[in-house]
């Protein structure tokens, strides 16, 4: 009878150390599963190019921060940024240059951006940055701080040396950049401005409206121009 218990029991813990084998299994891939998931959601919400926010994520985030702000929570504030005649750079210097623009801009903006502002690239040539619990006057300091920091003209620089890269990579001839810039002219790099801070009651559209008027005055204006609401 003892030999059977034992036997019996063998077979239980044999069981039972199957179903442990089977369930941390199971438990690793829904980890597995569930990081796909994240990741895939993080996708959906950056830009490919950039690796900013995208315009999915701007309008879902200002979409909880109006609702917050209808229901007396804190105020916040919108930027954009636009790219000044990034047609032309495209025109004249190729897309490829073109887009290494808009990564040195977006590098540059990241690592001057308050860890808290969330900055997006919203379309081709725009940015736009939320600050969250900011008034007007902190968002157009915080603002003015971070361009007056970037270096635009290291840009130039920065497309001498994809070139370099492109001459080194390619097969076919690819002229020099010093023949590119004396052909083509300088690499001009400028920003437009625009600010507005939320108020109670209206739509992002309607947010992202007043702050898209402002960047049209600074456009016609100097570049670099703060305006404000």
């Amino acid at each position: 009878m003892s030999k059977r218990v034992e036997q019996q029991a063998d077979e239980l813990r044999s069981v039972i150390n199957q179903l442990a084998a089977e369930l941390d299994q199971s438990r690793m891939q829904n980890e597995a599963l569930q990081k796909l998931v994240r990741n895939l959601q993080q996708e959906a919400l950056t830009d490919e190019l950039s690796g900013l926010w995208n315009r999915r994520f701007f309008d879902q985030q200002i979409a909880k921060l109006q609702a917050r702000l209808d229901n007396g929570g804190e105020s916040y504030c919108i930027a954009l940024l636009d790219l000044d005649h990034l047609k032309q750079i495209n025109d004249r210097f190729g897309h490829v240059i073109g887009d290494v623009v808009i990564q040195q801009v977006s590098r540059q903006l990241k690592e001057l951006m308050v860890p808290a502002d969330d900055l997006c690239r919203i379309g081709g040539d725009e940015f736009a940055v939320i600050m969250t619990n900011t008034s007007l006057a902190k968002a157009q300091a915080r603002i003015k701080e971070v361009v007056d920091q970037l270096d635009l003209v290291d840009l130039a620089a920065k497309s001498i040396i994809i070139w370099n890269r492109l001459r080194e990579d390619s097969q076919k001839s690819v002229p020099s950049p010093e023949q590119v810039f004396q052909d083509r002219g300088p690499l001009n790099v400028s920003l437009c401005i625009g600010i507005a801070e939320a108020m109670p009651g209206e739509s992002g559209i309607q947010l992202l409206d007043r702050a898209d008027r402002n960047l049209y005055e600074s456009k016609q204006g100097t570049a670099q121009r703060h305006l404000r609401d």
